[in-house]
């Protein structure tokens, strides 16, 4: 497994809030980013950063169960090969996401970037919970909805 994620590189976000899921009532809407998220260089340094310190902490290797049927590895394969562009993926991971929560998983925004290590592409997904530091607020940017990121 790797264990150095310094040369991790963030190329493009996208954002989606998640609502918190209740137990008893139909799954509420997302609000669906629409393009890609604006990341000013402070925000997509901060952003590295706290990837990088986390993943080179907690991170741990993947290991895909082919008896559990789940499309989340079938959309990150469409999206490492190019058959899906970010948008589309991260689309279908929130909604993933909120569809596999319970009602005591807080509300949050699901960031979705692709990224590169050691030259490969890749495809990180994080849930944030509200963090002091980094500000995600609703805009919309050429008519379509994002979040602008800054730290």
């Amino acid at each position: 497994m790797r264990t150095d994620f310094g040369d991790l590189v963030i190329d493009q976000a996208i954002v989606h809030a998640v609502p918190q899921r209740t137990k008893d009532q139909d799954p509420v809407p997302l609000k669906l980013s629409e393009t890609a998220c604006r990341l000013d260089d402070g925000g997509r340094t901060a952003l590295q950063g706290k990837l990088r310190d986390v993943l080179d902490r907690l991170g741990r290797e993947v290991v895909e169960d082919p008896e559990l049927k789940s499309g989340l590895p079938d959309a990150v394969r469409s999206f490492l090969s190019g058959e899906q562009d970010l948008v589309e993926v991260s689309g279908e991971l929130a909604h993933a996401l909120r569809d596999s929560q319970n009602g005591t998983s807080s509300s949050g925004l699901l960031l979705v970037a692709a990224a590169r290590l050691d030259n490969r592409n890749a495809l990180l997904m994080v849930k944030l919970e509200h963090e002091t530091g980094m500000q995600a607020n609703e805009i919309v940017a050429g008519g379509l909805r994002t979040f602008d990121m800054q730290y």
